[in-house]
């Protein structure tokens, strides 16, 4: 059986659940994109997957599908929600503090 027939009929029996999956914070984003990549590659079952691993392939999907996916790294959304609280014109020293302040969330 195809990997989108297996994830749509998934999705159908499951729909209600999925979005309280994204709630969690345990979701996690990239192993819901590894998730999906195994499933398409084959070399995982859908089976394999505990249930709210499957929660947040029906997540990832919905979101791939409606064309929300945030291709931004952990630096960049940091950095762009610093420069949001620095406001319009921000100060060289409030740029360098948020460059400080995101230089954890880089290579992640």
């Amino acid at each position: 059986m195809r990997p989108s027939i297996i994830l749509s009929a998934l999705a159908a029996i499951l729909a209600i659940s999925a979005p309280a999956a994204a709630q969690d914070e345990r979701f996690d984003w990239q192993r819901a994109d590894r998730n999906y990549q195994d499933l398409l590659r084959g070399t995982k079952q859908l089976a394999q997957l505990p249930y709210f691993e499957r929660l947040e392939l029906i997540e990832y999907r919905r979101w791939l599908e409606e064309g929300n996916r945030d291709t931004r790294t952990r630096h960049q959304k940091c950095m762009d929600e610093e420069i949001e609280r620095l406001g319009p014109d921000p100060t060289y020293l409030g740029m360098r503090t948020a460059r400080m302040k995101c230089r954890g969330e880089e290579d992640r």
